[in-house]
């Protein structure tokens, strides 16, 4: 080794220091040899580990990792550049691995430098100011990776690292070991640089107790078990960590060992390490650093001074003096000197320092400290303002109470069950905090409690609160944000004027309100110049500085849920009655179901389309309640306008008779949903005079007629944007009676387009051609091509298309082409439906092909109970859900067919028919007929105009209804036959060569006769028997008797009614006798459920 080499080595293998600076780092070890040497470079490990070096050592110490000095040359070794060992100077040997620390400047030392700390003495085994019982005496007054450390002796002399010295490391702490010295140690303290972070502002949390030494061995308060029951509670990156027993002993003073204590894991103690003990019940508390205890931070509070006893700032006087401005359950809290300076809980005095109980000093000497919290993620958050509650006096349960259950049930919906704060005035509007009063209960959970008895002879004043709500409650209905004024002067943001400068878009009473400036700052009562925040009134700033703000409304959940807009409507005009009344009461009256009695809003433009908030006029009355009204005598010498009025109107009117959703056209070029088109497109499923009407986007998105780019929004309209972005949907709210029970007509075609210039098909000329077969006020209107085809495909344009007026194609229109030929059909309301209506019939299952509920087969299965022309068809499913002809797969929907649905997905469909008047007067039944046997002939035949041959007198020559059986009594729709005819206008006839094989049975037939020829030659009624016992016998030979000479031997027909007057046709087992040779019998059938009427009888004789 050469003596340059050596002599290097010999300076450099000590630590080089130019002053008595003791600030020394940890250990790094950043390379090994085992390439070309060892370099624990500065400027590699400055990159390596940011922040724990200073950029300037003033010294440089290396030992082998092992903790040995070495005899190795370097070719670098000095603070400003490192340490370089390389092998090839090594003289065939390799270089050890090497650690190296470094000595820091004041500078870079005191830039996070804790206290001195002197926990130990040197008497015993040395002085031990290790970091782990350094954090344990003096909680969160040392972070957990200290970044350097400095010792002296207690009267200041510095202490550098030696071998006397078996510890001295920031991350260890420092040791003396009396042993290892030729005296005692001296008496040492040590104070460590940490990182900048742990310096920064910081917050302490709540204290956390999650274990007892009674299970698991011990008491365990680990960091990630606190961070799972507790989410969002403690910080995920402690900066400090203290522990107490619950009884609140500091952890040092418990005897107890630590099996870990620091804030990165937490806290742990096991009985087992307890020299026979157990270790004591632990909570803990962390600090926390600057980025987690500022995501939800409050103003600073000084709301005490440190004359008399100290400083009280603790947080129920806070809630009370700051209201809507801290949480109640805060998640942290600092604590400084009104001049800035930190303040830890360990400050001398301190007896409170816990975010849920606040702060307190007792010392006469306290300085003025100021506090503030951290609170949950959630107070932060959007929140909003409701209205005051008043809701009890002092006068009454010794004092005035508004607790928060009390409220919730006396208005429900108007206050969150989570208020995120509370604010007590007296009624004439003094804050809680200047009245004098004591209070029992101030805080958003509970709410509010002022008891007499405390008031020490006085009584409570008459308290209204208010609460501060979260952004989950404030936002379930809220409306868009308001700007409508501007600060010059001062910032008006009242509700009345927001309710006329946006129509429609805001409640006339709602529950909560929140402002911000426009540019997004939240915005709370308690700001300067604000006179008015509340949102029945909205919010007033008076202040010439104001800002310029910008509020938004919570609404009840009504006021967002479905809803429409009616019509307009204008009663009154401004040149009687001095001014222009549109009130509610007033239009009510006037247009009866029309309007919603509760309306949610309500819009006011001339009778011109100009709104009322451009008039200039001032109004008497503008909100949704009351309505509309204008007053000359206001107007400054000039005269009101003519107005009209509309209103949106909630779900449980709009939905009493709501359509279906229309989107019949596209985005492209303006979407026109105009209820004329709409009346062509989906016909029979609107009505013609709609009193409301709903849009929205085809996403679901409700859209007012403040919309940007519409031009048409009324129910007798429909609605137009010519903006060609966004498609939309409309559906409308009918009058009552559109929704009520509906039948549909048959076709009629009275026109045809090579007459008159066109085809019309006007219901006053049809009503007249077919007298009895439409009502005269249809519901709705459906066009077809005589072929089949719907009119809206046809390309012709309409001139008249609705129910009121009728059909109108003019050929002069087409633009040099005709009309096609049309026919129409129409629904009727339930009043014209049900003037004569057979029962509901449900023959057919829609297993299979479908349900097949056409009318040939339901004269056949339910013989005299059906018409053989009924002028009218309902259907419903078998639940009773309406079906219109447009439904899926429905192939034949016509009361002259019946009806047929084809798809295999069918639903299981009923039908009735309506029927002439004819059909439901009184009727009677005739006796049997066979006059055929399908021996002879080739079948069956009982034809009409046979019977009517062989039967003169006995049968109607125009029978309503006609039924068949065989011979034996089977009825005709059991045997498995076909029928060639089976109607009142011919008969019946069975042809054998039908059968598939078979024959026909022999049958019977008995016909239904109107009231004309049931008239003729009458009987009285007759009523021989009462229903007890076996049932009612009305029978001829028993009549023949009780009434003898009133009744033919041989009548022709019978008529069957209970004795109220019920008509009674023969179907079911339970008649066994209906003929008028033998009369009629009821049977009661006690195990079905039957049981007789009382029955009258009356026979038509020759």
């Amino acid at each position: 080794m050469s003596s340059k080499v050596f002599a290097t080595w010999l300076v450099l293998a000590t630590i080089i220091t130019l002053s008595t600076q003791s600030c020394i780092t940890q250990w790094f070890d950043n390379d090994d040899p085992n390439d070309d040497g060892d370099y624990e470079l500065l400027s590699d490990l400055l990159n390596m580990y940011p922040g724990e070096i200073c950029p300037i050592p003033i010294g440089i110490e290396a030992q082998t990792v092992s903790g040995q000095s070495s005899s190795n040359a370097f070719q670098v070794y000095n603070p400003n550049i490192g340490l370089s060992c390389v092998n090839a100077d090594q003289g065939g040997q390799i270089c050890p691995d090497y650690k190296v620390r470094f000595t820091c400047p004041e500078t870079w030392c005191s830039k996070c430098r804790t206290p001195w700390f002197d926990r130990d003495d040197p008497g015993g085994v040395g002085d031990y100011e290790t970091l782990p019982s350094t954090l344990v005496t003096y909680p969160l007054q040392v972070c957990a990776q200290p970044i350097a450390i400095e010792v002296t002796t207690i009267t200041e002399t510095p202490v550098l690292p030696g071998s006397q010295f078996p510890v001295y490391d920031p991350t260890q702490g420092f040791a003396c070991k009396n042993a290892q010295q030729n005296g005692w140690c001296q008496d040492y303290k040590v104070r460590f640089t940490c990182p900048v972070s742990f310096c920064a502002p910081t917050c302490v949390t709540r204290w956390f107790d999650s274990d007892n030494p009674n299970t698991n061995g011990g008491d365990s308060e680990l960091l990630t078990t606190l961070l799972g029951l507790y989410p969002g509670y403690i910080c995920p990156n402690p900066l400090g960590i203290e522990a107490q027993t619950t009884s609140g002993l500091p952890a040092s003073q418990t005897g107890n060992i630590f099996q870990v204590y620091n804030p990165t894991i937490g806290f742990s103690c096991i009985n087992s390490n307890q020299k026979g003990g157990f270790c004591a019940d632990y909570k803990v508390r962390f600090t926390c650093p600057e980025d987690w205890c500022s995501t939800c931070r409050t103003p600073w509070f000084d709301q005490d001074d440190p004359i008399g006893p100290g400083d009280d700032e603790t947080l129920p006087s806070i809630l009370i003096a700051y209201p809507l401005q801290v949480c109640a359950q805060p998640i942290a809290i600092e604590v400084t000197t009104i001049t800035g300076t930190p303040v830890l809980p360990s400050g001398s005095g301190i007896t409170v320092y816990d975010p849920l109980q606040g702060f307190v000093c007792v010392n006469v000497a306290c300085p003025d400290y100021r506090v503030r919290f951290t609170c949950p993620a959630s107070f932060c958050g959007t929140k909003c303002v409701t209205r005051w509650f008043d809701s009890d006096n002092p006068d009454t349960n010794g004092g005035d109470s508004e607790l928060l259950t009390t409220l919730l049930g006396l208005y429900p919906g108007y206050i969150c069950p989570n208020p995120l704060g509370i604010e007590a005035q007296t009624t004439s509007g003094l804050p809680a905090s200047q009245t004098g009063n004591i209070f029992q209960v101030y805080n958003p959970t509970t709410g509010f409690s002022c008891v007499n008895a405390n008031q020490g002879g006085g009584i409570c004043a008459d308290y209204k609160v208010r609460f501060t709500c979260p952004e989950t409650w404030c936002s379930k209905c809220r409306t868009p944000w308001f700007d409508r004024d501007n600060p010059q002067g001062g910032d008006y943001e009242t509700l009345p004027l927001i309710l006329i400068a946006y129509p429609l878009q805001v409640c006339a009473q709602p529950i909560a309100i929140e402002v911000t400036t426009i540019t997004g700052t939240p915005v709370l009562p308690s700001g300067s110049g604000i006179t008015v925040y509340d949102p029945l009134q909205g919010f007033v700033c008076v202040n010439g500085a104001c800002l310029d703000y910008r509020v938004r409304f919570t609404c009840p959940a009504s006021f967002c849920g479905t809803k429409c807009v009616t019509k307009w409507f204008d009663s009154d005009n401004p040149n009687t009655n001095g001014g222009d009344s549109e009130l509610l009461t007033t239009l009510l009256g006037l247009y009866p179901g029309y309007i919603c009695p509760n309306p949610l809003g309500i819009e006011a433009q001339t009778t011109s389309g100009l709104p009322a908030s451009q008039t200039g006029n001032v109004f008497q009355v503008y909100n949704p309640t009351i309505g509309f009204s204008c007053i000359n005598a206001n107007q400054g010498g000039g005269g009101c306008y003519d107005y009209k009025v509309r209103f949106t109107c909630p779900e449980d009117w709009c939905s009493k008779c709501r359509t279906p959703w229309f989107d019949r056209d596209n985005p492209q070029g303006g979407d026109y949903e105009t209820l004329p088109l709409i009346l062509i497109t989906y016909p029979l499923q609107v009505c013609a005079q709609p009193i409301a009407i709903e849009v929205t986007t085809i996403t679901g998105t409700p859209v007012l007629p403040s919309g940007s780019g519409i031009t048409v929004y009324d129910p007798v309209q429909g609605f137009v944007c010519v903006n060609g972005a966004i498609d939309y949907r409309v559906r409308f709210t009918c009058p009552a009676s559109f929704c009520g029970t509906k039948c549909v007509t048959k076709w009629f075609d009275s026109d045809n387009p090579n007459t008159n210039g066109g085809d019309s098909e006007l219901l006053t000329t049809l009503l007249s051609l077919y007298p009895g077969y439409i009502c005269p006020n249809p519901l709705g209107i459906e066009a077809q091509t005589t072929s089949g085809l719907p009119a809206s495909l046809t390309g012709n344009v309409f001139q008249v298309y609705n129910p009121t007026i009728g059909f109108s194609c003019v050929n002069a229109n087409q633009g040099g082409a005709f009309c096609a030929d049309y026919k129409v059909r129409f629904t009727c309301p339930e009043d014209w439906c049900s003037k004569c209506r057979t029962p509901w019939f449900d023959r057919d299952d829609p297993t299979g092909p479908g349900d097949d509920e056409k009318l040939l087969l339901i004269l056949i299965t339910y013989p005299l109970q059906v018409c053989a022309q009924p002028i009218a068809i309902e259907v419903t499913t078998i639940t009773g859900t309406p079906v219109l002809p447009s439904g899926s797969g429905i192939t034949v929907y016509d009361p002259l067919q019946g009806f047929v649905c084809v798809n295999g997905a069918c639903p299981d469909y009923r039908v009735r028919f309506t029927c002439p008047s004819s059909f439901c007067g009184t009727k009677c039944v005739t006796r049997w007929f066979d006059s055929d046997n399908p021996d002879t002939n080739g079948g069956d035949s009982e034809l009409l105009t046979t019977l009517l041959g062989l039967y003169p007198g006995d049968i109607c020559p125009n029978p309503l209804g006609i039924e068949a059986q065989t011979t034996s009594g089977l009825s005709a729709s059991q045997t498995g036959n076909v029928f060639q005819v089976y109607n009142t206008t011919i008969g019946f006839s069975c042809v054998n060569a039908n059968q598939g094989g078979g024959i026909c049975a022999d049958y019977k037939v008995r016909f239904t006769c109107p009231e004309d020829w049931c008239s003729n030659c009458r009987t009285p009624w007759f009523d021989r028997d009462d229903p007890t016992g076996p049932g009612d016998d009305e029978t001829l030979s028993l009549t023949l008797i009780a009434y003898p000479l009133q009744v033919c031997a041989q009548p022709i027909a019978i008529e069957v009614s209970t004795i109220t007057g019920t008509p009674v046709l023969p179907s079911g087992s339970q008649f066994p006798v209906y003929d008028p040779l033998q009369g009629f019998e009821c049977k009661n059938e006690p195990q079905s459920g039957w049981i007789c009427q009382d029955y009258k009888v009356r026979y038509k004789c020759p």
